[in-house]
């Protein structure tokens, strides 16, 4: 007996086999992308955020690279055999030169934003890489997986499994992901940071007392003078004790706002 292939049924299909092709597609593209602490994913997704500070340790087309420093005319730094590298030369832009090396993408490109995710709690027992791209198998179930993250919320709901790293999170299901336009891109000392800055990085103010400043963020369990005093604190809890003393070189990088980013993108 042969089956009918109701006009429905066949729209299912198609539908199915054209998501997989732009799914197949999208593996094809390299993909900047950024990791964002929890608490921080939670910032940038109530427009708390959209500065973001990174350690200058690696360049497109040298590599790593490490205690970079910046001459009157030049930056240069040391490569994985403490070889001294030159970035760019001393009759040009070297700030511009260096920027253009910048791992995380240029001006008017977009980046894809990752932090900690789960699928249901069905597929604990796979890989990221096993996990299926769409729920069920039959015609009729051909709805994408179900994905959380923190961008929705710090607490996980009861559907999800365990939680999963943001780096491990495969190309198909990266699309759930915010994917903002990367709107200014800079190299400065880490104490260059203002006070308006370090609202910028997340930094807001949560009043304890009536007139007491009290900033922080999501996560700090202390409070704080002023902002740029947080954010201090901040960058020492994620990068390490002295961070914030050894006053490294970093990226500046400014992202569109969540609610600038529509769903489309």
């Amino acid at each position: 007996m042969k089956m009918m292939v109701t006009p429905l049924m066949a729209a299912c299909v198609v539908a199915l086999l054209e998501d997989k092709n732009k799914c197949k597609a999208s593996r094809m593209k390299t993909e900047n992308s950024m990791l964002f602490r929890p608490d921080m994913a939670r910032a940038y997704a109530e427009d708390r955020k959209w500065v973001t500070r990174r350690p200058i340790r690696r360049l497109e087309g040298i590599g790593k690279i490490k205690n970079i420093q910046r001459d009157i005319n030049r930056w240069w730094g040391f490569d994985n055999k403490n070889s001294v590298v030159f970035i760019g030369d001393e009759y040009h832009d070297s700030e511009r030169q260096l920027i253009e090396r910048c791992p995380y993408g240029q001006a008017g490109e977009r980046i894809r934003l990752l932090t900690t995710w789960a699928v249901h709690r069905d597929h604990d027992h796979l890989k990221p890489t096993k996990l299926p791209e769409y729920e069920g198998s039959g015609l009729h179930d051909c709805s994408p997986i179900s994905l959380w993250s923190c961008f929705e919320s710090l607490e996980k709901p009861d559907w999800c499994g365990r939680l999963r790293p943001g780096r491990f999170l495969p190309l198909f299901l990266r699309h759930w992901m915010p994917y903002p336009e990367i709107v200014s891109i800079g190299a400065e000392r880490v104490q260059d940071i203002s006070e308006e800055d370090a609202q910028a990085e997340g930094i807001f103010e949560t009043p304890r007392d009536p007139g007491f400043d009290c900033w922080s963020t999501y996560g700090m369990r202390d409070y704080y003078a002023t902002p740029r005093v947080a954010f201090s604190e901040l960058w020492n809890a994620t990068h390490g004790p002295f961070a914030w003393e050894r006053n490294d070189w970093v990226w500046r990088i400014e992202i569109k706002k969540y609610s600038e980013v529509s769903d489309a993108e």
